[in-house]
């Protein structure tokens, strides 16, 4: 599966290819929303992870744009704030999923394996 993980911290992206690598994944990442627009294509991505808060644009904006260009994979939010209202609103974005940062592990394998099609039953 081929993953772009849309973050400008070092330290979530080291956990993500971390799991992502050990699971057998291509890991893409992209620091900020500019970069990552230029990984949807060619292939694109089979999903997507994205900081909200990115240092060029809102994280939420930027799903908004990728679904107004109609890509269709699973995009799940990561962010630090994890009051209700960033669920709420990420979901209403566009988003498939939120997760609160730091993500541990076993969640970031749970994740990966629910879109693995390697995996479906």
């Amino acid at each position: 599966m081929k993953i772009l993980y849309i973050e400008d911290s070092p330290e979530h992206i080291r956990t993500v290819q971390r799991v992502a690598l050990d699971m057998g994944h291509e890991l893409v990442t992209a620091g900020t929303g500019k970069d990552g627009l230029t990984f949807l294509a060619n292939p694109p991505p089979d999903l997507i992870l994205i900081d909200i808060h990115l240092p060029d644009i809102n994280g939420l904006d930027l799903v908004r744009q990728i679904r107004r260009n109609h890509y269709l994979m699973p995009i799940i939010a990561l962010t630090g704030d994890v009051w209700t209202y960033n669920e709420q609103i990420s979901l209403q974005a566009g988003c498939n999923g939120f997760l609160a940062k730091p993500c541990g592990i076993e969640t970031l394998r749970e994740v990966f394996s629910q879109f693995d099609s390697r995996t479906a039953t």
